[in-house]
């Protein structure tokens, strides 16, 4: 939790693990983190530019790697 003050950052990618009930390890994690004032001291942060996604698009493989940055992309996120 220390290290949040490191991150200068526009934008945060949040990965969280999905659930059947939409809580998970990660979301566990997260939400102490962002009730932080560390947390809500990060550029990112104050300028609502923090954005969760699902971890099953990140498993170091080519296509999820590609699909994540898709979402990106659909969201409006990258150009």
């Amino acid at each position: 939790l220390e290290q949040l003050d490191d991150i200068d950052a526009d934008i945060l990618f949040v990965r969280i693990e999905p659930s059947a009930t939409g809580e998970g390890r990660d979301r566990e994690f997260i939400g102490p983190v962002q009730k932080s004032p560390l947390w809500r001291r990060l550029p990112a942060v104050k300028q609502g530019q923090v954005y969760e996604y699902n971890s099953e698009l990140f498993y170091a493989s080519p296509l999820t790697a590609t699909a994540f940055l898709e979402d990106v992309v659909a969201d409006g996120l990258l150009a």
